[in-house]
């Protein structure tokens, strides 16, 4: 019988291994983080917890990203309802 969490471990190890593509972000405040992504998700660079998403990433590594996020979103779609408007 196959141990289920021991062919995880191993895909998991096998998945972090492989190439990946470094991205450097940018906080608001200067802040500067190496982050990938690939198959088994985004994670910063030389840390070894994976995230299912960018915005669940970023909420880690930033608190503020939500509040940040949430502020420019709620700016362009004003702005598109002024440009609408006129």
């Amino acid at each position: 019988m196959c141990n289920s969490n021991a062919v995880t471990n191993a895909v998991q190890e096998f998945l972090k291994s492989k190439p990946q593509v470094n991205h450097l972000l940018l906080s608001a405040n200067g802040t500067q983080w190496k982050v990938t992504v690939d198959i088994a998700g985004w994670h910063q660079v030389g840390d070894s917890d994976y995230f299912p998403t960018f915005e669940s990433l970023m909420l880690a590594i930033y608190p503020q990203f939500n509040k940040k996020f949430n502020n420019e979103l709620f700016d362009k779609l004003s702005n598109l309802q002024t440009e609408q408007n006129e």
